[in-house]
């Protein structure tokens, strides 16, 4: 049924909540408050505030909050307090793997074994350079220049000139194939390298040395700190104080000097110095040990020993009959050291003593 409209547009019979004024966008009845706006307006202002709360950390008692960079960090702090002390204490440590005076003295060794055998590369290739190519070549050339001027003068008949100008052009095609062969053999840039090398493994082997001795003076002055504490009841820890060069140091220095030449030492002088360590291992038997601890007592004898071996066998390189021009056989050069070592060792055992005799 129809209920028909009010000539305002509502139904009829229902009752009029007033209508909202000119003017007023909201729509809201007049005289009506808006309870419910304002309740859910307090609810969601304090859910965003609660959420606020959870995410940022706390309020303080005003009211006001803090952001996390306000709030003090306890557990990274404390965390970070350990760190500290273990950079501290890393700090303090040297990298990589202390030298001790007996370790120097033992690179220094190996280092002059090195250095030994890159001296008489550098001396038999420097004169097969010398001998076999660039003397040739000088003399060569200076006959065919001084030939080739001759042959201009009226002295000579023209078949002399002929063979003059001959000889000129033979020599010069001799001068071209020594030439040719320099640059293949390259005796001369070998040698070079061969020098540099040696001069960088004799600085390395000056500093090991005078490493080595600032190194015993540390470790007297150590073990008389150490008796002095335990003469008075102390306890003594040892210092972690850099002593001095580290091993990856020296072990750089050394790689890098071998490095950069990049010739090979020839053939006869590697199995002469192989050869004689070789020989000093199989010579630590039982007996010579003993034989040996009765003349130097309980120090490291070795490392003297192979030090005098080389030395030996460097000179007996150097002395033999055709170096540097040939190499000598190395076995021959090997049996000569090694009975010359031994006859040094029955020499020197008795050689501070009058007539040799203790």
């Amino acid at each position: 049924p129809d209920m028909g409209m009010s000539p305002e547009g509502s139904p009829r019979g229902a009752p009029d909540m007033g209508t909202p004024p000119k003017g007023d966008p909201t729509g809201d009845p007049t005289g009506v408050p808006d309870m419910g706006k304002k309740v859910a307006s307090d609810a969601t202002a304090k859910l965003v505030e609660a959420r606020e709360t959870e995410s940022t950390g706390t309020t303080d008692y005003k009211g006001e909050k803090q952001t996390p960079d306000d709030i003090p960090d306890l557990q990274s702090s404390a965390a970070e307090k350990p760190k500290d002390k273990k950079k501290d204490k890393k700090s303090k440590q040297r990298k990589g793997v202390q030298i001790t005076a007996a370790s120097a003295f033992e690179l220094e060794r190996e280092v002059a074994k090195n250095m030994a055998k890159h001296n008489l590369a550098n001396q038999y290739l420097g004169f097969r350079h010398f001998w076999f190519f660039t003397v040739p070549q000088a003399v060569l050339t200076c006959v065919s220049s001084i030939l080739a001027f001759v042959a201009t003068l009226e002295l000579f008949t023209s078949q002399q000139k002929t063979i003059i100008n001959t000889i000129v052009g033979s020599t010069s095609g001799v001068v071209v194939f020594l030439q040719t062969m320099s640059g293949i053999c390259n005796y001369g840039s070998r040698a070079d390298m061969h020098q540099s090398a040696a001069i960088d493994l004799r600085d390395l082997r000056d500093d090991l040395h005078l490493l080595k001795q600032k190194l015993k003076q540390i470790e007297m002055d150590r073990n008389k700190k150490k008796s002095h504490a335990e003469a008075n009841g102390e306890d003594h820890e040892d210092s972690n104080e850099e002593d001095g060069a580290s091993f990856d140091e020296i072990q750089s220095r050394f790689r890098q000097s071998l490095s950069a030449c990049k010739s090979n030492v020839p053939m006869g002088l590697t199995e002469a110095f192989a050869g004689i360590e070789s020989n000093l291992l199989l010579a630590r038997s039982k007996e010579n040990n003993v034989y040996m601890t009765k003349i130097y007592g309980e120090i490291e004898f070795d490392d003297f020993v192979q030090s005098k071996a080389h030395d030996i066998l460097a000179g007996e390189i150097l002395h033999s009959r055709f170096f540097p021009f040939s190499l000598p056989k190395s076995k021959d050069v090997v049996q000569r050291t090694m009975e010359r070592l031994r006859n040094h060792i029955e020499l020197y055992q008795c050689f501070w003593h009058k007539n040799g005799k203790v």
